[in-house]
């Protein structure tokens, strides 16, 4: 018999669990890859700049040098794509106005709704879930990728059952972004 169990939480606390052994596999963004995990990439996801209101003058694109001017809201550090947004800031020799860091994804985005910053995700689209809350999210010049990998332990390996639903998932991920439903994806 095999139970299906869903989970939603940020790429860090999944991976945690599948370290404590509380998880056996997750869907996980990440930039820099540790060892502990098997791991299969997928699709390389672009970074987006996700405002309340639209920026002036940008059309789809905004370059990572107006958006260093722009207050933000970003998770703190160690999350994955906070190392990644420091990086191509640090790669540009810029710093990023960093006005709040929140662990919660949902908050980040609460903070933007409210007008408090922007911040930058990676996502594309925001229609689905909060239909005209932002304004049209900016893909970042120069780009800024995350990894979709799934990934599960490498010290307890999945069981049979478990590589079929591993197999299952990576097919329906990929088949979601050969349909293009998700804006700035491509697939390793």
């Amino acid at each position: 018999k095999v139970t299906l169990k869903f989970s939603d939480a940020d790429s860090d606390v999944l991976q945690a669990r599948i370290e404590a052994q509380t998880l056996d596999m997750a869907l996980v963004f990440e930039d820099h890859f540790v060892p502990n995990f098997s791991r299969h990439p997928i699709f390389r996801q672009r970074l987006y700049l996700v405002a309340r209101e639209p920026l002036a003058g940008c059309r789809g694109v905004v370059r990572l040098e107006q958006v260093a001017k722009l207050p933000l809201v970003l998770p703190p550090l160690p999350k994955h794509r906070r190392i990644v947004i420091d990086r191509a800031f640090e790669a540009a020799g810029l710093a990023p106005n960093i006005i709040v860091e929140t662990d919660a994804a949902l908050s980040e985005l609460s903070a933007v709704r409210s007008g408090v910053g922007s911040s930058i995700f990676n996502a594309g689209t925001f229609e689905n879930v909060y239909p005209g809350a932002f304004a049209e999210p900016l893909l970042i010049e120069p780009p800024i990728f995350l990894t979709c990998s799934l990934v599960s332990s490498i010290d307890f390996p999945l069981t049979h059952a478990g590589e079929a639903v591993k197999n299952v998932l990576i097919r329906f991920v990929e088949d979601q972004i050969t349909a293009n439903t998700r804006p700035g994806a491509e697939l390793i």
